[in-house]
């Protein structure tokens, strides 16, 4: 396997004039010269493909592209796009405010050696760049319990792949509003030993906190944003029922649980049901007693409209076997 080659940089992009030039500006510094870094942007309003453009301008590294309008809109669709325009041998999705570091993609092309994939390590930074914290590394059991477990931190920014390894295979979904990377991780790293992948221990990007970065976790209760929860971790608990591992089906089913109650509060019909019945699967004849807490539970969080830690608590710490 090849340790050098075409690295392509893909970004997806709305509104984001001012932060992604210096974005553009990191990539333009890499010390790695064999790169291309694809642009698509998703309907842009605001001055974004025309201060894109006159950066660009001259140097076909860069390319820029509109998302077709029969795609939907969304960064999904943009990255998935942005790979079918790339032409590289390792891929990276790159996001429109983070930087790269002058030595990035030198630091993960040597690490990928006989490799598949290569983890980046992301230095956090507020808006003038000071330092925050770095990315935790800690590699446990193989990829997909890595990253499920939260074990290494990672962000769309972070993985470097093999482009044989996405090939052919679904990449983002476009119907996800919420938790797009989770979701496409928790696919790809299926079946991903650790023995194909390198994790670097330097930091070698910056991933910057700034108002745009803090809007979701202030923002009001989102059915959108439940539906595509609750889809993530129901296949993922499919998953792990699957795989016959109880302690991860513990975990989905610990993540599935504030997405019911919160349902329940908000009186989201569709996430509550949805959320109720598939816990109700997977309980089966050894958890009786549980579903029929759970039932009434989370009906009366549904008639009260209120919410209750003490009762989200008990759901969550529930002593269930996911044995078949």
């Amino acid at each position: 396997m090849t340790t050098s080659g075409l690295v392509s940089i893909i970004i997806p992009v709305f509104n984001r004039a001012e932060l992604i030039i210096p974005t553009l500006t990191s990539i333009a510094k890499q010390a790695y010269p064999d790169w291309e870094c694809c642009i698509v942007d998703d309907g842009s309003t605001d001055t974004t493909p025309e201060a894109i453009a006159k950066f660009i301008d001259g140097d076909t590294r860069f390319r820029l592209f509109d998302r077709p309008s029969n795609l939907p809109k969304g960064a999904n669709s943009c990255r998935n796009y942005g790979f079918e325009m790339s032409r590289g041998d390792f891929v990276v999705f790159f996001d429109s405010d983070d930087l790269m570091l002058v030595s990035d993609l030198q630091a993960r092309v040597e690490a990928m050696r006989e490799k598949d994939i290569v983890i980046a390590r992301a230095e956090v930074v507020d808006e003038e760049l000071n330092t925050l914290r770095t990315f935790r590394v800690e590699p446990y059991l193989d990829l997909y319990r890595t990253y499920a477990y939260t074990k290494t931190e990672m962000i769309t920014d972070s993985v470097l792949f093999r482009r044989e390894l996405l090939e052919g295979r679904p990449l983002f979904d476009p119907q996800i509003v919420r938790g797009q990377e989770a979701d496409f991780f928790l696919r790809i790293f299926r079946g991903i030993s650790l023995d194909q992948v390198s994790f670097l221990q330097e930091p070698s990007f910056l991933y910057r906190q700034h108002e745009g970065t803090k809007t979701a976790a202030a923002e009001s209760y989102r059915k959108d944003f439940k539906a595509s929860q609750l889809k993530i971790y129901s296949e993922n608990l499919d998953y792990a029922l699957a795989e016959k591992d109880q302690q991860l089906a513990r975990y989905m089913y610990k993540q599935l649980v504030p997405i019911l109650c919160s349902a329940a509060v908000h009186r989201d019909s569709k996430t509550f049901i949805g959320a109720r019945k598939k816990m109700f699967q997977v309980f089966g004849k050894k958890n009786a007693s549980w579903k029929i807490k759970l039932r009434w539970a989370t009906t009366l969080l549904y008639i009260t409209g209120r919410p209750s830690y003490r009762l989200e608590r008990m759901l969550r710490n529930a002593k269930l076997n996911f044995g078949s």
